[in-house]
């Protein structure tokens, strides 16, 4: 297997250690070779330079791909469609013309994803996209969608073939619990939110719930463009913690040792068809979630008993959260194990890799 990507730098925008800038660098695992193809950084805050970024690795793609097609015997381009989008756009030409099988799995909508994360873009360029997204959907020969609400989305092109085909949470195994800790000294119960710190998780709203409330912590794990400000904000409330984006490894551990798990994600009409792919990893962790989220995400805290919803009101955010206060440890294990148990039956990964062989070979 072979996998082309472009060289790490999210999400500071700094290429990673270990990595050179303006050549492919290559790392080989088993079966696995991975080529980083070297792209034009996304920066730090700029629109243009994630502009940039996006249309490099598209043009590395477009570049690389017929090299490993000529020399390789490749069968089948699997393509994990998240932005950009368009990376799908050299993949169903080069397929189509090697006459080999391509398959996306598309993870975010394009162009309305774009702005979902408050990017304004010219009338003539979101006519563009939708030309190259409705080519990309209309010449693949299978789309997986990571969420049912897709579906209906992607009804308006016509297409050849969609299937339902959720993301999944690959765990780290025997982790340790013991070198870990949460730097909190009293016995309220600690809320976890894990992930990007930016305008889409809506955390403002939260924190200012949490922010009036004494008896419960909230912990702030990971990094993004709102950092900054929520730390100006609210750090001198001392139960409101920010701690530095972790390992994979790291962030399973914390949200082993959490009590309640936070998913939050602004009112958006995109953002109500995904489903995150943190929301797998909480379910996974057996730990109870508390929602403040609508769409398919609410839909899946309610379907599988895991924890409560609310709005995006502060003092409909409050009672949720007194809610969980004052349920029991026993109360709150129910909810984690209903979640554990949801996960298995949708998001196995086991499972879902069996479902991907059948559907691709």
């Amino acid at each position: 297997m072979i996998v082309l990507t472009g060289k790490p730098n999210y999400p500071s925008g700094i290429i990673y250690p270990g990595y050179s800038k303006y050549k492919i660098d290559f790392h080989f695992s088993k079966n696995l070779e991975i080529v980083y193809l070297p792209i034009i950084l996304r920066g730090s805050n700029s629109h243009i330079k994630l502009a940039l970024n996006y249309l490099s690795f598209c043009v590395m793609i477009f570049l690389y791909l017929p090299y490993l097609l000529i020399n390789r015997n490749i069968k089948t381009i699997f393509c994990y469609g998240t932005s950009p989008f368009i990376q799908a756009f050299p993949v169903v030409i080069w397929a189509k013309i090697f006459k080999i099988k391509s398959v996306i799995n598309v993870q975010d909508l394009w162009p309305e994803s774009i702005a979902a994360v408050g990017i304004k873009l010219p009338n003539i360029y979101i006519k563009i996209l939708n030309l190259l997204v409705g080519y990309i959907y209309k010449n693949s020969d299978l789309l997986l969608v990571q969420s049912k609400k897709f579906i209906e989305h992607i009804k308006r092109y016509k297409y050849n073939e969609v299937v339902y085909w959720p993301n999944s949470f690959l765990p780290i195994e025997n982790i340790s619990l013991s070198n870990i800790s949460f730097p909190i000294t009293n016995e309220n119960r600690t809320f976890l939110y894990a992930g990007n710190v930016g305008k889409a998780q809506n955390l403002d709203n939260i924190l200012s719930a949490f922010s009036s409330i004494n008896t419960a912590n909230l912990v702030i794990l990971g990094d993004g463009s709102q950092k900054k400000y929520l730390l100006d904000k609210y750090s001198m409330h001392k139960n409101i913690i920010f701690l530095d984006r972790v390992t994979p490894a790291d962030a399973q551990i914390y949200m082993k040792l959490a009590d309640i798990l936070v998913l939050s994600l602004e009112p958006n009409y995109i953002f109500n068809l995904t489903i995150p792919n943190k929301l797998q990893a909480y379910l996974y962790s057996g730990k109870p979630i508390l929602g403040i989220c609508s769409g398919v995400s609410a839909e899946i805290i309610c379907e599988s008993k895991s924890g409560l919803v609310s709005n995006f009101d502060i003092n409909e955010i409050k009672k949720n959260i007194i809610k969980f206060i004052d349920k029991n440890d026993q109360e709150l294990s129910l909810m984690g194990k209903s979640g554990f148990a949801y996960y298995n039956s949708e998001f196995n990964h086991e499972l879902l890799i069996d479902q991907l062989e059948k559907l691709i070979i």
